[in-house]
Formats: C-alpha cells, structure tokens, sequence
C-alpha cells in the first residue's frame, strides 16, 4: 500500500494550503451529493483519490 510520507517540504505546503483562505471549501464545505455517496469528509475524499 502506498502512503504519503510526511517531509518537511510537504509539511510546509500542507501549512501553506490549510492557512490559505481559497482552500477553505476543499476542507470546510460538503461535497457535493453526486460525488459523496459514501458521506465522506472531504479531506477523506481526497485522500481516497490517491
């Protein structure tokens, strides 16, 4: 199984991206009803993509 291995160069973009305002619906607002059947968090939907 592949996993994402936390380096300091992906904590600091993920720091980046959570702070970031634009990115407040990918981690805030539900998904969408066509694409959540399952009523995954998004954060949990975007992991699932990888």
């Amino acid at each position: 199984m592949n996993e994402v291995r936390f380096t300091s160069a992906f904590k600091k973009q993920y720091k980046k991206v959570r702070r970031g305002a634009q990115w407040d619906r990918v981690f805030k607002r539900p998904l969408p009803e066509e694409i959540n059947i399952e009523k995954r968090t998004p954060w949990e939907y975007i992991k699932n993509c990888f």
